[in-house]
């Protein structure tokens, strides 16, 4: 029995020893990040004056929490996914959940809605809450899924975190995992 408990808070310990906040370098916003998937990385930084929240995961399905200091928020978040495909992404602000995939075949189109108080709402280009979603292949040549290389960069809409919205559940799955 106290084997047990021993264990248990010493893995209460190393849990809260990979939970650290973070600083990307040369701004005032402070972050954290946790990933819960065995063989997932999330790692923070600031570019051309947006969050950037950089994703690998191993098994190509994972989840991650970013917290934000709500009296300092970024600009603008970009979620930089190194994924061969995304079968579904959602991030989730506690009162809105915003829901994006991208097609497996050319020419690779984004599906988005919106789940909150009034139930789902299918999103169309142009609309406040749809994220921009980019597929960058590394190697230089035309983007193709599955990706060899490169990402799949997420610029989410600005009215999905604030001051009373400054955490955000991530979750994605990879066709090809």
């Amino acid at each position: 029995m106290l084997c047990g408990a021993v264990l248990l808070g010493l893995g209460g310990m190393l849990m809260l020893a990979g939970c650290r906040s973070v600083q990307p370098a040369g701004s005032d916003t402070a972050a954290g990040v946790v990933a819960t998937g065995a063989g997932d990385s999330v790692h923070l930084s600031e570019s051309d004056g947006m969050l950037v929240v950089d994703i690998t995961s191993v098994r190509g399905i994972g989840r991650a929490l970013v917290t934000l200091n709500p009296t300092a928020l970024p600009p603008a978040i970009l979620l930089r996914l190194h994924l061969r495909g995304l079968e579904q992404l959602t991030v989730d602000n506690g009162e809105q959940r915003l829901e994006i995939a991208v097609a497996s075949s050319p020419p690779h189109g984004v599906t988005q809605s919106a789940v909150g108080g009034e139930g789902t709402q299918l999103l169309h280009e142009g609309d406040a809450l749809w994220a921009t979603v980019t597929i960058t292949a590394g190697d230089g040549r035309a983007p193709a899924i599955p990706l060899r290389d490169g990402s799949i960069d997420v610029r989410l809409p600005a009215g999905l975190v604030d001051a009373k919205h400054s955490e955000l559940a991530l979750a994605w799955v990879d066709f090809y995992r």
